[in-house]
Protein backbone atom coordinates (compact mmCIF):
# COMPACT_ATOMS: atom_id res chain seq x y z
CA UNK A 1 0.00 0.00 0.00
CA UNK A 2 2.94 2.64 0.97
CA UNK A 3 4.77 1.65 -2.00
CA UNK A 4 2.12 2.38 -4.71
CA UNK A 5 1.16 5.80 -2.68
CA UNK A 6 4.83 7.61 -3.13
CA UNK A 7 4.58 6.90 -7.11
CA UNK A 8 7.89 5.74 -7.30
CA UNK A 9 9.14 5.99 -11.05
CA UNK A 10 5.87 7.51 -12.18
CA UNK A 11 7.46 11.35 -12.83
CA UNK A 12 11.23 11.27 -15.05
CA UNK A 13 13.85 12.94 -13.18
CA UNK A 14 13.55 16.15 -14.64
CA UNK A 15 9.88 15.97 -15.36
CA UNK A 16 10.74 16.09 -18.98
CA UNK A 17 10.35 13.74 -21.75
CA UNK A 18 13.78 11.65 -22.45
CA UNK A 19 15.47 11.19 -25.74
CA UNK A 20 15.73 7.42 -26.76
CA UNK A 21 19.07 6.71 -28.96
CA UNK A 22 18.16 4.25 -31.40
CA UNK A 23 21.52 2.27 -32.53
CA UNK A 24 21.45 0.62 -35.95
CA UNK A 25 18.11 -1.51 -36.16
CA UNK A 26 17.97 -1.95 -32.67
CA UNK A 27 13.96 -1.37 -30.72
CA UNK A 28 14.45 1.38 -28.69
CA UNK A 29 14.24 0.11 -24.63
CA UNK A 30 11.15 2.04 -23.00
CA UNK A 31 11.75 0.74 -19.41
CA UNK A 32 12.24 3.57 -16.73
CA UNK A 33 15.73 2.52 -16.11
CA UNK A 34 16.89 1.95 -19.19
CA UNK A 35 15.56 5.36 -20.36
CA UNK A 36 17.61 7.03 -17.52
CA UNK A 37 21.02 5.18 -18.83
CA UNK A 38 20.48 5.93 -22.18
CA UNK A 39 19.39 10.13 -21.62
CA UNK A 40 20.90 12.13 -23.92
CA UNK A 41 22.88 14.81 -21.45
CA UNK A 42 21.18 18.66 -22.19
CA UNK A 43 24.18 22.00 -22.50
CA UNK A 44 24.78 24.02 -19.93
CA UNK A 45 22.78 26.67 -22.37
CA UNK A 46 20.02 24.91 -22.83
CA UNK A 47 19.41 24.42 -19.11
CA UNK A 48 20.08 28.21 -18.33
CA UNK A 49 17.60 29.64 -21.16
CA UNK A 50 15.05 27.35 -20.09
CA UNK A 51 15.65 28.81 -16.91
CA UNK A 52 15.91 32.33 -18.03
CA UNK A 53 12.81 31.72 -19.84
CA UNK A 54 10.71 30.43 -16.98
CA UNK A 55 11.48 33.34 -14.88
CA UNK A 56 10.51 35.43 -17.43
CA UNK A 57 7.05 33.54 -18.15
CA UNK A 58 6.57 33.94 -13.76
CA UNK A 59 7.75 37.36 -13.93
CA UNK A 60 5.22 38.78 -17.17
CA UNK A 61 2.48 36.72 -15.01
CA UNK A 62 3.29 38.42 -12.02
CA UNK A 63 2.93 41.84 -13.63
CA UNK A 64 -0.31 41.08 -15.41
CA UNK A 65 -1.61 39.99 -12.29
CA UNK A 66 -0.36 43.42 -10.39
CA UNK A 67 -2.21 45.01 -13.71
CA UNK A 68 -5.44 43.53 -13.49
CA UNK A 69 -5.11 44.16 -9.37
CA UNK A 70 -4.68 47.97 -9.82
CA UNK A 71 -7.32 48.05 -12.78
CA UNK A 72 -10.02 46.19 -10.56
CA UNK A 73 -9.36 48.71 -8.00
CA UNK A 74 -9.78 51.75 -10.03
CA UNK A 75 -13.29 50.58 -11.52
CA UNK A 76 -14.68 49.82 -8.48
CA UNK A 77 -13.48 53.26 -6.89
CA UNK A 78 -14.52 55.03 -10.31
CA UNK A 79 -17.82 52.93 -9.63
CA UNK A 80 -18.40 54.64 -6.11
CA UNK A 81 -17.78 57.85 -6.71
CA UNK A 82 -20.16 57.44 -9.99
CA UNK A 83 -22.83 56.07 -7.08
CA UNK A 84 -21.74 59.27 -4.86
CA UNK A 85 -22.06 61.75 -7.46
CA UNK A 86 -25.32 60.54 -8.29
CA UNK A 87 -26.71 60.67 -4.90
CA UNK A 88 -25.39 64.70 -5.27
CA UNK A 89 -27.09 65.20 -8.27
CA UNK A 90 -30.67 63.50 -6.83
CA UNK A 91 -30.60 65.64 -3.70
CA UNK A 92 -29.36 69.02 -6.16
CA UNK A 93 -32.80 67.96 -8.04
CA UNK A 94 -34.93 67.30 -5.04
CA UNK A 95 -33.56 71.09 -4.00
CA UNK A 96 -34.18 72.52 -7.27
CA UNK A 97 -37.93 71.53 -6.80
CA UNK A 98 -38.12 72.71 -3.27
CA UNK A 99 -36.78 76.31 -4.40
CA UNK A 100 -38.78 76.49 -7.93
CA UNK A 101 -41.67 76.07 -5.52
CA UNK A 102 -40.76 78.66 -3.13
CA UNK A 103 -40.09 81.01 -6.04
CA UNK A 104 -43.59 80.79 -7.08
CA UNK A 105 -44.91 81.32 -4.22
CA UNK A 106 -43.37 83.95 -3.32
CA UNK A 107 -43.28 85.89 -6.58
CA UNK A 108 -46.92 85.41 -6.33
CA UNK A 109 -48.80 89.16 -6.65
CA UNK A 110 -51.30 88.55 -3.54
CA UNK A 111 -47.58 87.49 -1.70
CA UNK A 112 -46.11 90.91 -3.08
CA UNK A 113 -49.28 92.77 -1.88
CA UNK A 114 -48.83 91.30 1.77
CA UNK A 115 -45.07 91.52 2.11
CA UNK A 116 -45.55 95.30 1.24
CA UNK A 117 -48.48 95.93 3.83
CA UNK A 118 -46.59 94.18 6.85
CA UNK A 119 -43.69 95.99 5.61
CA UNK A 120 -46.11 99.52 6.11
CA UNK A 121 -45.54 100.67 2.41
CA UNK A 122 -48.01 103.01 0.83
CA UNK A 123 -50.22 102.16 -2.37
CA UNK A 124 -49.29 104.41 -5.16
CA UNK A 125 -52.30 106.54 -6.34
CA UNK A 126 -50.47 109.04 -8.25
CA UNK A 127 -47.38 108.53 -10.35
CA UNK A 128 -44.85 112.00 -10.31
CA UNK A 129 -41.66 112.58 -11.94
CA UNK A 130 -39.06 114.32 -10.40
CA UNK A 131 -36.93 116.74 -13.44
CA UNK A 132 -33.23 117.60 -12.80
CA UNK A 133 -31.77 120.29 -13.68
CA UNK A 134 -29.69 120.67 -16.77
CA UNK A 135 -26.25 121.59 -15.99
CA UNK A 136 -23.52 123.23 -19.54
CA UNK A 137 -21.98 120.19 -19.00
CA UNK A 138 -24.34 117.86 -19.50
CA UNK A 139 -25.27 119.63 -22.80
CA UNK A 140 -21.53 119.16 -24.66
Amino acid sequence: MLKSATLSGFFPLKFAKTKVKVYGGQRPVTSPQALRSQRIPVSRTGQNLRLRTGYALAFAILMLFVVHLFSINYNVSTGYNISKLQKHIDGLKEENKRLMLRSSEVGSIASIQQVSLADHYVPVTAVEYVQAPVSPLGLK
